[in-house]
């Protein structure tokens, strides 16, 4: 990435590791196998429930039709039951 992180983020880059289960076990991630990781930013600390009614309204208003309501304690609380 060239260009700084958006304001109150950071940058996190590309990278390669191995997932999944070498040996007996259940679960999906079977067999291990390498996975690749593009580079991208990450905000620094959790959406709000505020942030996220504000981003929410904005798509609902501009065709977004499956954004979910989420919940949270408060308006500076963190934003939970949302899928990114």
């Amino acid at each position: 990435m060239t260009a700084p992180p958006p304001k109150n983020s950071c940058s996190f880059p590309p990278a390669t590791f191995r997932w999944g289960c070498v040996r007996g076990g259940g679960g999906v991630e079977r067999p291990e196998h390498t996975v690749n990781v593009s580079a991208f930013y990450m905000a620094r600390h959790e959406t709000t429930t505020a942030l996220w009614d504000e981003v929410r309204a904005w798509g609902l208003n501009n065709g977004y039709s499956d954004l979910p309501a989420g919940g949270g304690k408060g308006a500076n609380h963190p934003v939970h039951s949302v899928s990114w």
